[in-house]
């Protein structure tokens, strides 16, 4: 079981969902270019608003001429579960020729008869007609062009007309971007016809294509009970004129030459039927994948779409599946560029009982730095991680950890290293700040860019040359074993729960085993989260196999509409005991865990320990294993989510809240710490001198939170140059934590 569990858990970030998305309850729209494919030549342009549908049927005459029949007014009833259907009359109707003023009072109709549409499932109906003397079935079904299916009323497909000109009209099907359009208009004569628009694609806000008219030879029309296509042809293989579709707020504008004649028309959705909801979005899986620029990738399974359909399908995964659907704002899409910006306002505005935002995790990544990040820990920049102790001049940026075999350890960067200037643009006092920005967040593999800085307890500033790239982050560093009076202490630094951290854990704790320690300090002070089950694994192989067995590191609980997934009783994270032997962990599967079988465990903190991380501290509190945090209040993440791609853009929305196994999960405000201490930049991590890991040493040995030296911060801060003041203040990352960490670094600076 654990084996499965764990194949689930591996995809997933922070912490997870065990399942597919629920299937929540949509209403069917049958809103579509419906045809015959044995019959091609004929159709019916269906246009359906919730309860009612306009049906437009192009067709022949019994002299092969075009011929439109409008069934207006068709009210859905069900008839059972699976098929609803629709009765109305059916009209022809006469009216001014297109190329000459239109006058709406000379358009005249006609009844002519009776249809019933009887929709058999989403994508197949049967049309039956009687005309006179005349009874008909045909079988239909929703034709098949570009990608995905219509959208109404999510998408352009609708009934356009033109208020001013009643008697024609446009109607529009929209399959991703592809676009099938026919105008109902009148001949020369003021008999019906139809031109069709077959093959236009929509780029930004309009479509152009080709626009062809067809006639029969006569021998099939729409009182004939049998079809051949072969009696269809298109009377002008060049095309009749053009047109092109232009999406306004307000609906559309068309313009169109036929037969050398143009008209620029006005036109808006044709209102019938009852509104649509407010709060109706279309269901995720018929818009997901729908790309303005579709990946070449075959196993991304992209199809050319809109902007509209990319900002639908952002619209329609926060209302399935974020945690506070509820509180979302209603927003109109029109009113954002894009979906990432659309996104970036989809949330709920409310507050922490301490007055933070409660949703302080919503947010995107790029989806292939977020996969080679997961999987190989791969990240792009010059190497190190910057740290901000004030960022208004004097400004202080520090080096808060430094990668091995990167381009600043290269150069001998260690942490703590101030920066003083970037490409000769002073960073403490200086306003270059485009300078700064392009120094510090580079764009591009190569880029070399000058630094001079001052090294800890060092009196002399001195330059190096970084070239920025791709390197591969280390998670698990510094493992070590401290002698102290009252046994072996052991440490390891921890800033990433990614699949290759899960082998590097597994050495640490052998190593650690090995050397008999009998107390654990893991500093998770960066560590902003990850992949849960690894995060379940960390802690069992602290605690080992009797304080864990049979028990639940994490629960998980969704929105209401996730009745599946809330109800399932597999949507608990076990304490995992083995290795998951998943690529790029070096682990092997099943080969159980090591363990230190301890009881407690000293983890040192900051404001940038989020998430899986948190539940690590969670998790083990659960079962009753002493977590003794030194350092400053972590971030406060008890939720997590299933990053989704759609469109090359990853997406992180809350999904779910966590509790431990005894049901706690309030930590929206962070962990307090057990004793405060401050980040010390004037030391390396791992060294049992350095702030923070001293004073969990002192605590150790005498219970007690340790009172920092004024000498020490007073020293500490004259060699970094800033008041004590701002030195106590517990500094703010300028990396995005793991979790949310774009491919290169913000701009720090902003005017």
């Amino acid at each position: 079981m654990q084996k499965i569990l764990r194949r689930l858990f591996s995809a997933i970030a922070v912490t997870f969902s065990l399942f597919a998305t629920s299937a929540f309850a949509q209403v069917v729209n049958y809103t579509d270019l419906w045809w015959n494919p044995n019959e091609s030549g004929w159709g019916i342009q269906v246009t359906h608003h919730n309860d009612e549908i306009f049906g437009t049927w192009f067709t022949y005459d019994e002299q092969g001429n075009q011929l439109f029949i409008v069934l207006p007014g068709c009210n859905i009833q069900r008839y059972t579960d699976a098929t609803k259907i629709c009765r109305g009359d059916l009209y022809r109707t006469t009216g001014s020729p297109f190329n000459v003023p239109f006058v709406s009072a000379n358009t005249a109709a006609s009844l002519i008869g009776q249809a019933t549409l009887t929709f058999t499932s989403n994508t197949t109906a049967t049309f039956a007609y009687q005309i006179g003397a005349t009874t008909i079935i045909k079988s239909i079904s929703r034709q098949q062009f570009g990608t995905g299916t219509g959208l109404f009323p999510f998408d352009n497909s609708d009934l356009y007309f033109r208020a001013s000109e009643s008697g024609w009209g446009f109607s529009l099907a929209q399959h991703g971007a592809a676009m099938f359009g026919v105008i109902y208009h009148y001949d020369t004569n003021g008999r019906p016809m139809f031109v069709t628009l077959p093959a236009a694609t929509l780029v930004g806000n309009s479509a152009t294509g080709l626009i062809y008219r067809t006639r029969s030879n006569g021998n099939s029309h729409y009182l004939t009970p049998t079809w051949r296509a072969t009696d269809i042809s298109v009377t002008n293989s060049g095309g009749s004129g053009n047109a092109t579709v232009s999406i306004t707020p307000s609906g559309m504008s068309l313009n169109f030459t036929l037969d050398g004649f143009n008209q620029v028309k006005e036109l808006t959705r044709q209102p019938f039927g009852t509104t649509t909801p407010a709060n109706a979005f279309p269901p995720v899986a018929i818009v997901e994948k729908l790309c303005v620029a579709p990946r070449a990738l075959a196993r991304y399974g992209d199809k050319l779409g809109t902007n509209d359909q990319e900002k639908f399908w952002v619209r329609s995964y926060i209302d399935e599946t974020y945690l506070w659907y509820d509180e979302v704002p209603n927003l109109s899409a029109a009113n954002f560029t894009n979906a990432n910006n659309y996104f970036a306002s989809l949330k709920t505005s409310a507050l922490t009982p301490s007055g933070r935002a409660k949703d302080q995790f919503h947010f995107i990544q790029d989806t292939t730095s977020y996969e080679n990040q997961q999987s190989t820990g791969a990240s792009f920049g010059f190497g190190f991680q910057l740290v901000a102790l004030s960022t208004s001049p004097p400004r202080v940026y520090l080096a808060a950890q430094v990668q091995p075999n990167t381009s600043a350890s290269q150069a001998g960067m260690q942490r703590g290293a101030r920066i003083l200037s970037v490409d000769g643009a002073d960073l403490v006092n200086g306003n270059n700040i485009a300078a700064l920005n392009a120094g510090l967040s580079p764009l591009n593999a190569g880029e070399v860019h000058t630094f001079s800085i001052l090294e800890a307890g060092a009196t002399t500033p001195r330059t190096v040359s970084l070239t920025s790239g791709s390197f591969i982050s280390v998670p698990v560093q510094n493992v070590s074993t401290i002698e102290t009076t009252s046994g072996r202490v052991g440490y390891l630094t921890f800033s990433n729960f990614n699949f290759p951290s899960e082998g590097q854990l597994i050495a640490a704790f052998n190593q650690l085993a090995a050397q008999n320690v009998s107390d654990l300090v893991v500093d998770l002070r960066y560590n902003a989260g990850g992949l849960i089950y690894i995060s379940s694994e960390f802690a069992y192989m602290v605690a080992g196999a009797a304080r864990t067995n049979g028990r639940v590191y994490s629960k998980l609980t969704f929105n209401d509409k996730r009745v599946a997934d809330n109800n399932n009783p597999n949507n608990s994270v076990p304490f995992f005991n083995a290795a998951s032997g998943a690529p790029n962990t070096g682990t092997v599967a099943n080969q159980p865990l090591p363990s230190l079988n301890l009881g407690r465990v000293f983890v040192l903190t900051s404001n940038g320990t989020a998430s899986a991380s948190e539940s690590f501290i969670n998790g083990l509190e659960g079962i009753g294993v002493q977590v003794i945090r030194i350092g400053a209040q972590t971030t406060g993440k008890p939720y997590g989510f299933t990053p989704k791609d759609n469109c090359g853009t990853t997406y992180f929305s809350t999904e779910f809240k966590s509790a431990n196994a005894v049901g706690f999960g309030d930590y929206a405000d962070g962990f307090a710490p057990t004793c405060s201490a401050a980040d010390d930049f004037t030391k390396q991590l791992g060294d049992p001198a350095e702030g923070r890991l001293a004073a969990a040493l002192s605590y150790r040995l005498t219970g007690i939170c340790p009172t920092p030296s004024i000498a020490s911060i007073n020293k500490t801060a004259s060699l970094m140059g800033i008041s004590s003041e701002v030195l106590m203040r517990e500094p703010t990352l300028f990396r995005l934590p793991s979790e949310t960490a774009l491919i290169h670094l913000p701009h720090l600076f902003k005017k």
